[in-house]
């Protein structure tokens, strides 16, 4: 390990699901800058969100705890102040806490305006938000302060987008705005601003940012020459088979029928595949614009001693069992999400696709070890430096994610997954899903009231029950720990 303490660049995106990366075998999908970052770091294939929606996931990266135990279990329910951040620990341990762009571990809404989001916001010292809406932007935040200040014809664009919309899409647009007027181009500039000034006036500290983009989060938007850098026409269509929802819970049907408006005239696999091919420019977007962040970094001769995370907060199901976007959906689209860690020289291996079950919440207790730093008692998750440095290929044997209350599927569910079975048990319901990977590794036939797999749900049931009863158990949160 270098004498100095690293730096840390954690790199947060949204509703970007993890088989599109060409650093986890995509034959289609331009990603260089993350398959280079890959190339001299680890690549973590079966990392999986604790929670299926944006804020009970980021929690959990944040907290290293399990929704049901950091409370925000759902989109609307803040983290409480009470809970501690890896922005805490890094702080504490004396390092300078950033965060740029999208956090959203807290909420507001817009018929209940707010001031611009505080500094010493959950750990960061040092905060430059973009929190977002449906409806567009929130107006308080420092991405729209700024094209209001730099950019003022552009405000209205930027605010409220109206986009060139796709009559021939789903849930997809071109934006009129240039590249570099982006959130994503913003996210970028701001990252290395501050960074700059970090190293002007606390030179000798190490620092730790947090960068979060919106995208590839729905509403798809992306500039050009993006927007059509994917003929549609060489989109493959997604996994899925006639019939399929006649074996799913209720929730999959209702949202199949009502989440996709049917466009006049168009063939329903055309607009799917003109649909992806604006997911897909978005994601080449994305990885443009880290690939500037990190020549930047590199600029400024901190790359080398700097840790950089590159994942997002849960997946999209892309079409996938003829749903689309996230939770509370149980396959892979949604819930494995990218994982690529990369380090100082001699402290990961260099090139190495680690394929064990790895947790969100692990990530807070490996950063805290690769930094020297103890992690509090109450984090639950577990480091994985072990197997990023290649000296173990176990990690874990299950992985957990739950989801609650969400408006409209007010459902409580609980899933685990190992390296064979997911389970999915609704509370007070008598469906459930299972899917066997060995004999059905698209996950296309649910097992759950299959009379062959009756033993196997049992004793699935059992371990999750145990597992749940397990993360529950966790360790006081009085201040006095801290």
């Amino acid at each position: 390990m270098p004498n100095e303490r690293p730096n840390i660049l954690f790199y947060c995106t949204d509703q970007q699901r993890a088989d599109l990366l060409g650093c986890m075998g995509h034959p289609g999908i331009r990603t260089p800058n993350i398959d280079a970052l890959a190339q001299r770091g680890v690549v973590l294939s079966n990392l999986y969100v604790q929670g299926t929606v944006c804020m009970p996931s980021r929690a959990s990266i944040m907290t290293g705890r399990y929704p049901c135990v950091h409370g925000v279990t759902d989109n609307g329910y803040n983290l409480p102040e009470h809970e501690r951040t890896f922005a805490h620990t890094f702080r504490d341990a004396g390092y300078h806490t950033l965060a740029v762009g999208r956090t959203h571990v807290s909420c507001s809404r817009r018929s209940q305006p707010h001031p611009v989001l505080p500094q010493n916001y959950h750990g960061f010292t040092e905060c430059h938000h973009t929190q977002c809406y449906w409806e567009g932007l929130d107006p308080h935040g420092d991405y729209l302060n700024w094209i209001r200040t730099e950019h003022p014809e552009w405000y209205n664009e930027a605010a409220t987008p109206t986009p060139v919309d796709r009559l021939d899409a789903h849930c997809a647009s071109w934006s009129k705005l240039p590249p570099e007027l982006t959130m994503n181009a913003w996210v970028t500039d701001r990252s290395l601003a501050v960074i700059r000034n970090h190293r002007e006036k606390r030179a000798g500290q190490p620092f730790l940012l947090w960068a979060g983009t919106w995208d590839p989060h729905s509403r798809f938007l992306v500039p050009a020459p993006w927007d059509r850098m994917y003929p549609p026409e060489s989109i493959p269509l997604p996994v899925r088979r006639e019939g399929e929802l006649d074996d799913l819970p209720p929730h999959y049907r209702k949202n199949a029928h009502t989440a996709w408006p049917r466009c006049p005239g168009v063939p329903f696999d055309e607009v799917i595949r003109n649909t992806l091919s604006i997911y897909w420019g978005t994601i080449s977007f994305i990885d443009d614009q880290f690939g500037r962040l990190l020549r930047g970094l590199d600029d400024m001769g901190c790359l080398d001693n700097t840790i950089i995370v590159f994942t997002s907060d849960h997946g999209d199901q892309c079409g996938d069992h003829w749903v689309w976007h996230k939770g509370p959906y149980w396959f892979d689209g949604a819930l494995r999400i990218p994982g690529v860690i990369a380090a100082p020289a001699g402290m990961l291996k260099h090139g190495l696709r680690a394929d064990a079950l790895v947790e969100t919440v692990d990530f807070y207790p490996t950063l805290c070890e690769m930094a020297g730093i103890a992690a509090p008692p109450q984090v639950q998750g577990r480091s994985c430096l072990g197997l990023l440095e290649g000296r173990t290929c176990e990690h874990r044997t299950d992985a957990y994610t739950e989801y609650q209350a969400h408006v409209g599927c007010t459902e409580q569910m609980f899933s685990l997954r190992d390296e064979r079975y997911r389970i999915v048990v609704y509370r007070d319901r008598p469906y459930g899903e299972l899917y066997d990977y060995q004999t059905d590794p698209d996950s296309l036939h649910n097992r759950w009231a299959h009379p062959d797999y009756r033993e196997v749900r049992e004793r699935l049931t059992a371990r999750l029950t145990n597992r749940l009863m397990a993360n529950l158990e966790r360790p006081d949160t009085r201040e006095d720990w801290w």
